[in-house]
């Protein structure tokens, strides 16, 4: 390990929200922001927080290629 915190993102899409409403308390780790189903989100396996993708300056296909 070079010290560095290893990240596997999971893209937030419809296969990962079922409901809006069921959502609707997510808040962005990074801006505080209410999820939005009309917005990326990408949340993180190690702290298991969601974050608005332009928050965390990771497009769509960028989270493809992770």
């Amino acid at each position: 390990n070079d010290g560095q915190a290893k990240i596997t993102p999971r893209a937030y899409d419809e296969s990962y929200a079922e409901d809006e409403d069921e959502h609707g308390e997510t808040l962005c780790g990074s801006c505080g922001g209410n999820y939005s189903g009309d917005e990326f989100w990408i949340g993180c396996d190690i702290c298991e927080r969601w974050y608005h993708g332009k928050c965390v300056k990771i497009t769509p296909a960028k989270a493809e290629s992770i």
